[in-house]
Order: C-alpha cells, then structure tokens, then sequence
C-alpha cells in the first residue's frame, strides 16, 4: 500500500528541472546571433584546429564530452577588416552508437562583428544523443569565401550529479502535480518539475524520478518521455491488473521544450506516483548548499545489509545502515549513494522508504510491495553527515541493501550523459543477440552483450526487463571479467513481467553479462552513460 504524498513548494521553489529519455528533435530554428565569449578556461587538447575556405564542411571527430566552442577567427577580410555575416549550420551524428546525422542549429554570429586576426568564441551544445566520446561534428558554414579556423574546445563533461530528499511531484489519487484527481485512463499525464524559479543558467540536463503504478485496471506499461518529443518506443515499468510497481527513470532535459514538462503516459487506466531525488548539471555549481558530484562504480555490487541472517524489521520502524568506509566508500567527501533495495518475506502489503538519517522521513516510497512478494528498486540516496542511510518499513519484512558506487567530490569519478533511451538488446526479435532466430534465455546460464562504442571504465544506465519467465527466479548483471556476483538486480515470479534500473560497469573487453536463474526472455534498453576518462 503506497501513500498519499504532496508535492513541497519550497522545493520546487529552488529547483528548476525538466523532461526525459526519447527520440531527440533536432532545433533547426534560427537563433540569435549568440555573443562572442571569452576563450573558456582549461585545456584544449580535445579540439582539433583546421583551415577552411567559405562555403564548406568541417567534420570533427571528439576525443573526448561537453561544451563544444567553436573558435572563429577570421584569417582573409571580405572589406575593411571586417567579416559581418557568416551563417554556420551544425550537425551531429554518432556513427560507433548508430545515431544518424541531424541538423541541430543555425546561427549568425555576425553581430558583433568579427574581426579579422582577432580571436571569438561563439559556442553550441550537440544533440543530446550525440555528445559523448566518438561523436561526429560536422561545421557547415558560407562566408563568401572567407577563410576561418575553427577549435572545437570541450568543457566538462555534463553529469554532475546533487541529491535531494525524496519529494513526491505527482499523486494522480489525490491530484498532487496536476489540476484534478483521478487515474490516467489510458493516455498521458504532463508533469511540470519546472517550478518558479528558471535554472537553465545552472544547465539541468537530467532529472532522477522514482515512478510508481498502482491501482491499475488491466496490465500494461508507462513510458516515461520529455513533453513535446515523440513517444519512445522504449517503457519503464510493466504491471499486471492491480499490481503496484515502481521503479527509478532518469529523464533526459537537455534542449527539451517546452522547458520543465516531463510526460508520463500508461497503455493502462492507473494511478501514478512519481518522487524527485536527485538531478544532474552540465557544470559543478554548489546549489542550495549541495555540492554536485560525479560517480565512482563499485567493481561489483557489495551488500551492505541483509536482515534474513538475523530478524525481520517490525512494520513501523526504520533501520540504519552504516556505509563509510565499507567496500572502498571513502569516510569523507560522499553525498550520494547508488543502490538497490529489495524487500522480500513482507507479512502484508507495504512500502519501503530511503533517506539520509540525518533527516526527517520524507512523504515518498522507493519500493512497493505485497504479502510474500520479493520486490527490488534502484534508489539513488544521499547520505547524511556520518554515511549512514535510514530504510523504513511501513510492514513487517526483511530487508537487502546494494551498494553499486557512490557520489562525491571524486578525483578518479565519472560524469553522467543522458540520451536517447535505445533499446539494446532484445531476446524475442534476436536485435543484438548473434543469434540467426528468437530464443529465449535458459535457465543457470549467462549471456554476454559486447557494448558498441564504448570502452573499459564506462558505466552503462540501463532498464533491463524479464518477461515470460517459466518459473520462478532472478537476474544479476555484472562485468563478465568480474563472474557472477552474489547480489541480484531484478526478481520475478512466473509469468510475470518485472523491470529494475541496473548501472553496470564495462569490462576491459567492452562487455557486460546476463546471468539469470530461470528460462526468461530479456530486454536491454540505454537511456545513458558514465564516461570514463578518455586518452
């Protein structure tokens, strides 16, 4: 049994958010001539320098993510030293990933003038699906024959991530987030995490939602997806009639209008619930007093708390769980934590509830649950002032705890970079399987997945789904280099269909592996990478 939460003003108030994974619209719509900037501080060593005459194509391979400025300096004058027109057109693609290339901007950098031998930075950002390691940047510009150097320079890369205490945004019971109660019936429900305050300056470029079904009437799914683009074909969750599930969505906002509308939609007539806890920024400002931080992965899932090797938590109480210093999370400079709950042996229907100890329970769930269910989630939590974490039980239940890497501060950390939700991998149409024909995944056995484009040291976000399972089970996903761990992502019963947010780390031989205990058919979708350092 969930409960009724209200969305908190005063945080809304301080936070600006916005929108989610799916098919990125490319913005050919002109804008106004952006100002030069100064030359950006930090090193250039991503960029590559070329000289090229008026009316041209200037295609720039990045080595590594962020910002791309785009250095102009006019070499040969049109008259008088000045060059006052020079329309550039950009496009991406990301061909190792299989993003096709798009148009994303036109601009005029002509006002201010440009003067000849005088160094300008005008600067875009490229397309959401193509901004990381191996993207293709392609400058098509007509200067009338004017010659101009560009410099790709590469800031940092987008992915800062600052925690908050959960917060329920939308309660479609009680009408908390939108104008009237009652269920979406099948169709979209619009979501605005925008607030009053405008935080694009601070560069917001994903929001992290705990969503939950419940009291839904006949199974199905919901996808959740940034207002205003297409409706992915990828989902998030999956229910069957009266089933309440949750699970953790990373809504990709970068470029997204309108600007702070997240959209849910349900194939199904139900309730839904969706909890704010945490968002990421382009940059590493400290915003309300929380630092924003990068991730370091654990090599494996460690478990930090198993209570079926001692007693059960009575319903009503909250246990904490000491984590500094455990498994290699460092005593200081941690303000988040990436993990997965699991509740299972629960003597009634019921709810788990993850937050910081250091304070107060807030009004928002991370797991659902029934009588006898075993139910994990994904949570991303922060940590209070000692490391510790609090889980509260609203029923009698034993409790496990994941730990898959923390936040912070961190020299040696990754940053986040949301994108398309792709599906890839799919056991019942054979997409990236090897096989020649659909065929479904047998039970005590492992497959592995060679990751396109991507290299040892990364970090893939995934939702991963069971469905037609033959009996009872559960799946672990893992770096093949590392075997399989002693830890689960995702529990099932037969014929249900169940998915879980996994955050995997790639092996030295670019693969991650599938382990599951029971005969399923399987289904990998990516909606975002941590990037590791690249040379």
């Amino acid at each position: 049994m969930t409960r009724a939460r209200s969305v908190i003003a005063a945080f809304l108030a301080a936070c600006a958010l916005a929108a989610s994974p799916t098919a990125a619209q490319a913005d050919t719509s002109p804008a106004n001539a952006p100002a030069p900037l100064p030359a950006p501080s930090g090193d250039h060593t991503g960029g590559v320098s070329k000289v090229v005459g008026g009316d041209s194509v200037s295609a720039i391979t990045l080595s590594l993510c962020g910002k791309v400025y785009v250095y102009v300096q006019p070499l040969a004058p049109t008259s008088a030293g000045f060059v006052s027109h020079l329309p550039m057109t950009v496009f991406v693609s990301e061909p190792t990933r299989g993003f096709a290339r798009q148009q994303m901007t036109i601009f005029n950098p002509g006002s201010p003038t440009l003067v000849t031998g005088q160094a300008s930075y005008v600067m875009f950002t490229s397309a959401p699906e193509g901004r990381g390691p191996g993207a293709l940047i392609e400058l098509s510009w007509s200067g009338g024959g004017t010659t101009i150097q560009t410099d790709p320079y590469l800031d940092n890369c987008y992915g800062d991530f600052v925690p908050t205490l959960p917060t329920r945004l939308l309660d479609t019971r009680t009408g908390a987030g939108r104008s009237t109660a009652g269920k979406v019936a099948p169709g979209i429900v619009a979501l605005d995490v925008s607030g009053p305050v405008d935080r694009r300056s601070e560069g917001v470029t994903a929001v992290i939602l705990n969503v939950t079904v419940t009291n839904p009437e006949t199974a199905g799914y919901v996808t959740v997806f940034p207002c205003g683009d297409t409706l992915p074909t990828a989902s998030n969750l999956n229910f069957a009639a009266g089933e309440t599930v949750p699970n953790l969505v990373v809504v990709d906002l970068v470029g997204r209008q309108p600007i702070g509308k997240v959209c849910l939609y349900s194939s199904a007539a139900t309730d839904l619930l969706a909890d704010l806890t945490g968002y990421y920024l382009d940059d590493d400002p400290t915003v309300t007093g929380s630092p924003a931080a990068l991730f370091k992965p654990l090599n494996l899932p460690q478990r930090l708390l198993d209570t079926r090797a001692t007693t059960t938590v009575a319903g009503g109480t909250t246990i904490r769980v000491p984590t500094a210093g455990r498994f290699g999370i460092p005593t200081t400079g941690v303000n988040a934590l990436s993990m997965n709950i699991t509740a299972t042996q629960p003597a009634t229907s019921g709810y788990l509830t993850v937050y910081p100890c250091d304070t107060q329970l807030p009004d928002a769930s991370n797991v659902n649950f029934v009588a006898g269910q075993t139910r994990p989630n994904a949570a991303i939590v922060g940590t209070g002032a000692n490391g510790e974490i609090c889980v509260f039980a609203s029923t009698t239940t034993h409790i496990l705890v994941d730990v898959i890497g923390y936040f912070g501060a961190l020299a040696d950390g990754v940053p986040y970079w949301p994108h398309v939700p792709l599906r890839r991998w799919d056991s019942r149409s054979n997409l990236n399987t090897g096989e020649t024909s659909p065929r479904r995944l047998g039970a005590g056995t492992s497959f592995t997945y060679i990751t396109p484009g991507y290299i040892a040291g990364d970090v893939l976000n995934l939702n991963v789904t069971v469905t037609d399972p033959t009996a009872d089970g559960y799946v672990s996903v893992y770096p093949c280099a590392q075997g399989v761990p002693g830890s689960s992502n995702l529990n099932f019963t037969t014929g249900q269909t169940a998915a879980n947010t996994v955050q995997v780390l790639v092996d030295q031989n670019r693969r991650i592996c599938v382990y599951t205990s029971a005969p399923i058919n399987f289904i990998i979708d990516q909606s975002g990478t941590f990037f590791a350092t690249r040379s």
